[in-house]
């Protein structure tokens, strides 16, 4: 691709590809489904489309990456070519061995097989605009003929996935946050004792297209709601607030990073200008008025880098991510990233956590793409994701009991709201 790009040619198209195009049936190309992302499509050759991506904005390209459509009509077993263009990260994953995923609807039919990383010669590199717009390009032979066939970034998880994932726990106490922009129910469930001091918190999908954080979340709660006694032991002496989809309306229309106003509700966790945001705050305040607030988990995913790790404020996280590490070899722990506290951070979730008075907040990253080096490189599989998932609450519940062994927990009868402002019906309502 790289050649041919730098060749005299139009960029993809070339007049050998163009010859035969009458005896090749056309791809029909379609984004007509929750969470699907299409933009225009060209064909510049029997088997090779172009397909340019959406923006989070009409009035921006600022926020290009996710993708997921369905193809139709096509042929079996031959090599099609698809050049997604105008991706704006300088770096990719792609770049390293990353696959995209699909789903063939014969192929789960006839033989019960999911989304799978399919794709040959695949390739990221600068294509428009003086290399500021990157493309990525691939083949994919389709296993069947006349087949329905999804293409898409990493394994989707949508906004109705979650809503049937719930239904399998209908005991389990909620609320609702404020609505989303688009009237749709932000879910809180809470968890464990709640007559407890010791309070902890895991957020996910505040940014749509990091699918991979709902597998995660999802590992969460399928674990707390197993029945083990390992689950048991880690809802004892705890409160849980888990909100499994901050940005519903996000992830339904297919965005990459923000909310239906186009706002990255990872950058203003600290204001009033997203009502998401904005009722996350509010019960966080109320919880931290009323016990310890030990921890703060906001589960993410990276297009860029490989493996599970985390981003803490400084070394304040150290502790948790040690404890998450000692339950699973598939978080990076030497690869923490411990930036420094900025200005422009305040809206940052982990951030505005420790504002709140969390002790250790942490943005946990998955990749899109695979596991770190040390555990083995191979693409990540929502097995691993799930795992992950099971051990944050194992690692949180380490560290609530070392709290309680240590006298930094209040006991059940001395809870207090003293020296915090716990008037949270005032950010609520605005």
């Amino acid at each position: 691709w790289r050649a041919r790009l730098s060749s005299s040619s139009p960029p993809f198209a070339s007049n050998a590809a163009l010859e035969g195009m009458d005896a090749v049936p056309t791809l029909h190309f379609d984004a007509d489904f929750e969470s699907g992302s299409l933009g225009p499509v060209t064909r510049l050759g029997p088997r090779e489309y172009e397909v340019r991506l959406l923006s989070d904005s009409a009035n921006s390209g600022a926020y290009v990456q996710w993708f997921c459509f369905r193809v139709r009509d096509m042929q079996a077993d031959e090599p099609y070519t698809f050049h997604l263009s105008n991706l704006v990260k300088p770096g990719s994953l792609f770049e390293e061995g990353c696959q995209p995923v699909i789903f063939s609807r014969r192929r789960r039919d006839q033989m019960g097989v999911g989304w799978t990383r399919e794709g040959s010669d695949v390739a990221y590199y600068p294509y428009q605009d003086s290399g500021r717009r990157h493309a990525v390009s691939f083949d994919i032979r389709f296993p069947y003929n006349d087949d329905e066939v999804f293409l898409a970034h990493a394994t989707p998880y949508t906004h109705s996935d979650l809503l049937v994932d719930l239904a399998r726990w209908p005991e389990v106490p909620r609320r609702s946050l404020l609505p989303s922009c688009g009237g749709r129910e932000i879910t809180a469930l809470k968890l464990g004792e709640q007559s407890c001091s010791q309070h902890v918190c895991i957020v996910a999908r505040a940014h749509p297209g990091e699918t991979n954080a709902s597998w995660v979340m999802r590992g969460c709660l399928e674990f707390l709601f197993s029945g083990t006694s390992q689950a048991a032991a880690c809802l004892e002496g705890l409160r849980w607030l888990i909100v499994p989809m901050l940005n519903p309306d996000g992830v339904a229309s297919g965005r990459t990073r923000t909310n239906l106003d186009g706002i990255d509700l990872n950058r203003h966790h600290h204001d009033d200008t997203a009502p998401e945001t904005r009722g996350l705050r509010a019960a966080l305040q109320e919880e931290a008025c009323f016990g310890t607030p030990l921890a703060f988990v906001d589960i993410h995913s990276h297009s860029r880098r490989r493996g599970i790790f985390a981003i803490a404020n400084g070394r304040d996280g150290d502790p948790l991510v040690a404890a998450i590490a000692a339950h699973t070899e598939l978080l990076d722990h030497a690869g923490t990233s411990r930036p420094e506290v900025r200005a422009q951070d305040e809206g940052v979730g982990r951030v505005a956590a420790a504002r709140l008075g969390y002790r250790y907040c942490l943005t946990l990253e998955s990749s899109l793409c695979a596991r770190h080096a040390a555990a083995g490189n191979q693409h990540l599989s929502l097995e691993d994701l799930l795992e992950v998932g099971r051990a944050v609450c194992l690692g949180i519940a380490d560290l609530a009991r070392e709290a309680v062994a240590s006298g930094h927990a209040a006991p059940r009868d001395e809870i207090t709201s003293e020296g915090l402002d716990c008037d949270f019906t005032r950010s609520s309502a605005k």
